[in-house]
């Protein structure tokens, strides 16, 4: 079948969407509530050339029932021929060559950039900063979705993937190696793999990404650079503790495995009562194992005070030496902590 393309939405559009929907990533259940598919390749090109974005009243009517507005809206074409002027929005050239699976196709006549073709393009926005994209790529690589929920509030979904970071980093190479020779490169293709790179792996929570980013980041970007950990290691339990517990394993949310350190962040969603029960016998489990557990909780990330307190904790159970920080290390840490929606 052949689709008739009306409006490919796209840049901070696209990532508003995303951030409160769900999954495109293989081998893991689909939110049946958000189940984009990816446009075949040999109907990108039939889809997308040539082909003038409408912003008519039933695209808008799809739109308001996909929770877009159509106020700001940013969106993008494929060639300069194809740029339209639609009041209250803003339209965008792509006119370098995409990996086929670069836009899904989320309504009848709605697509939109792929959760990594979105973070190249925010890449390309010259007016936000480093920190504020290490920030928009763990929002893009987790593994939770805010969704708006009656009480004009959000609620916290865990368990839906849109991307993570390989995934992210094969795609900044595919779209590298499509365009190597022609005339130019993707704009923000030098900036989104240098903030990728600081993006540890695909986290649970916000209170998990802004915990990793004002603990782990060097100390240039403001903050506590007490080393590199894996998000979300395994940790496999000898036999007796499998026998105790009836796991094989645990996660650990920042996981220093030859340190035996575990950095465990407790949002609200672990005041549940059966997280709590949860959560003691994994922490046990993990003590009785030999490993040290720090607990860090929305206290540790929102008061400057306790994290400084929790980033000397973690840099002493590291061995790491006390280094000099930047002169201006307060005002940096200050700016990261706006960057990533903190004392906004």
């Amino acid at each position: 079948m052949l689709f008739r393309m009306s409006i490919v939405i796209s840049h901070s559009t696209a990532f508003q969407y995303w951030i409160r929907t769900g999954n495109t990533s293989p081998g893991k259940p689909r939110d049946p509530r958000f189940a984009p598919l990816p446009i075949p390749e040999s109907q990108y090109e039939f889809a997308f050339v040539n082909r003038a974005p409408k912003l008519d009243n039933a695209t808008r009517h799809e739109l308001d029932v996909l929770g877009i507005s159509t106020d700001g809206l940013h969106f993008t074409v494929f060639d300069n021929s194809m740029r339209r002027t639609i009041k209250g929005t803003h339209c965008h050239v792509e006119n370098v060559r995409l990996p086929p699976d670069s836009i899904y196709r989320i309504s009848e006549n709605v697509y939109i950039t792929s959760p990594e073709l979105t973070f190249l393009q925010i890449c390309s926005d010259v007016s936000l900063s480093h920190e504020k994209l290490v920030f928009i790529g763990y929002t893009l690589c987790g593994n939770y979705a805010l969704v708006p929920n009656k009480n004009g509030k959000t609620d916290l979904i865990q368990d839906i993937s849109r991307t993570d970071v390989e995934r992210t980093r094969l795609y900044l190479d595919e779209v590298t190696g499509i365009n190597t020779g022609a005339r130019k490169l993707p704009r923000g293709i030098h900036t989104a793999r240098r903030a990728l790179k600081y993006v540890l792996g695909s986290v649970e929570s916000p209170l998990e990404a802004q915990t990793a980013i004002l603990v782990f980041l060097p100390f240039a970007m403001g903050g506590g650079a007490a080393g590199k950990p894996e998000c979300n290691g395994i940790i496999k339990l000898p036999e007796k503790l499998m026998r105790g517990t009836g796991r094989s394993h645990f996660r650990g949310d920042y996981l220093f495995r030859e340190e035996k350190l575990v950095i465990e962040v407790n949002g609200a969603i672990h005041a549940n009562p059966c997280n709590v029960v949860r959560d003691a016998e994994k922490y046990n489990a993990l003590s009785r194992g030999g490993y040290d557990i720090i607990l860090v909780s929305k206290k540790h990330v929102y008061d400057p005070k306790q994290t400084d307190i929790l980033i000397d904790q973690v840099r002493k159970s590291l061995h790491l030496h006390d280094r000099p920080r930047p002169t201006n290390f307060k005002s940096k840490q200050a700016f990261l902590r706006r960057e990533i929606g903190i004392n906004w």
